[in-house]
């Protein structure tokens, strides 16, 4: 049979149960191949399989495969019957599914937070712990070193490279280090090992001069604001409530005044940041100052180890520094080398630097004044070290402040 689509009219390989063929008369006037039903000829019954239709409607034609066949399609209404329900189930489908995305999504992302924190905070862990091994060397190798008389810039602990400059521990590494001012160049540089805080004023002990000349010298405040700061410190830390100058300084009624009301301490300053509540004082003053004071030494400072700002702060004239820090530098005019003079004892000072170098009576009498007041000595007994832990591209800084038998002071960790 050669079925054909008639105009107007779809055809499908697989009619439908429904779907009778129907044989019509050709355009060129062939007959019908069976009666009409309902007013028009039929190819043949109704089958109950899809297919058995076709092969029925075949035979019932005589086998003439020019006879052309009807179909009668399925009626629109059944088809698309139940297409309403299939789209809201699509719809409810795609939610569920960008729902779930979403939340998937805030899952993964709290989870990644979670993981980097742990990191950063295990991170920090082995820091602490590569800083802390730093301190732990420096106490070490300070003590291997024999009590003696007198303290000085060449000491194994003071610049040693080979024992305090990237050290390894588990991970990571620390250095030992501590800058100073070179005096040639006028810049800061860095060494490797640890120092004494007998080389710095002790804002604790000195006395209101010595305070204001080394805020003057290393600060460069004139002098007015740096007496009024070194007496609102003094005044910050004795137990009295009188001034020390008239004006400029401040006790408790100055404190109580501000918008955020406060007393004077008056007892003695136990951390640098304390000093940022007294009267004057400023971070930029502190930054410019906090090499060059400290407030855990015995007050004496170490003739030895102490730099040209501290001297001149003792009220020693410049000509009378540079001759002492001549003398410090040996032969080879360098720092901190094995070739560096020493002050053994306070009793040949005057007499080896007077050999050295010619002294004037005024500079003889300055030395003798500070060797009589006992503001002055030749060792040392409590110390500095500031240990930078370095792990991947992780840093952590760590200054320990402790003494020559090993006893911790302070402990700071930024």
């Amino acid at each position: 049979m050669n079925c054909r689509q008639l105009p107007g009219q779809s055809i499908s390989p697989f009619p439908n149960l429904r779907d009778t063929p129907a044989c019509a008369k050709a355009s060129a006037g062939r007959p019908t191949c069976a009666k009409a039903s309902a007013g028009r000829p039929t190819c043949a019954k109704a089958s109950a399989g899809r297919l058995s239709a076709f092969a029925e409607g075949e035979s019932a034609c005589g086998g003439n495969r020019e006879t052309p066949c009807e179909f009668q399609p399925l009626p629109a209404a059944e088809i698309g019957s139940l297409s309403p329900e299939r789209g809201s189930l699509l719809l409810i489908a795609l939610w569920s599914l960008s729902l779930l995305t979403i939340f998937s999504i805030y899952l993964a992302y709290g989870v990644r937070y979670k993981v980097s924190l742990l990191e950063r905070l295990d991170s920090r862990d082995n820091l602490h712990f590569i800083a802390e091994a730093g301190t732990k060397k420096a106490i070490f190798e300070l003590m291997k070193d024999e009590p003696s008389q007198y303290d000085s810039l060449n000491e194994p602990w003071g610049n040693n490279e080979n024992i305090f400059k990237q050290v390894k521990t588990g991970y990571g590494y620390f250095n030992l280090i501590h800058d100073y001012l070179d005096s040639d160049s006028g810049s800061r540089k860095v060494r490797y090992g640890i120092v004494d805080e007998e080389r710095k004023v002790n804002l604790n002990k000195a006395e209101l001069e010595v305070i204001r000349r080394i805020i003057m010298i290393t600060a460069g405040l004139e002098q007015a604001d740096a007496e009024s700061l070194a007496a609102s410190i003094i005044d910050w830390r004795d137990s009295d409530s009188k001034l020390t100058i008239p004006l400029g300084s401040a006790e408790d009624r100055y404190y109580r005044s501000l918008p955020n009301p406060y007393e004077a301490k008056d007892a003695e300053i136990e951390v640098f940041d304390e000093l940022l509540l007294v009267r004057g004082m400023t971070e930029e003053i502190l930054e410019k100052i906090k090499n060059y004071i400290t407030i855990y030494s015995n007050g004496r400072i170490n003739i030895n180890t102490a730099g040209g700002e501290v001297l001149m702060a003792l009220d020693l004239n410049d000509e009378l520094v540079e001759k002492i820090i001549s003398f410090r530098l040996g032969e080879d005019t360098l720092e901190a080398t094995f070739d560096d003079n020493i002050f053994i004892s306070l009793s040949d000072i005057i007499s080896k630097l007077g050999t050295f170098s010619e002294l004037t009576p005024e500079e003889v009498a300055s030395l003798s004044n500070l060797i009589s007041s006992g503001k002055i000595t030749t060792s040392s007994s409590n110390f500095m070290a500031r240990s930078i832990a370095q792990l991947d591209d992780r840093q952590m800084e760590a200054i320990c402040i402790f003494d020559r038998e090993g006893k911790v002071l302070s402990w700071r960790e930024g």
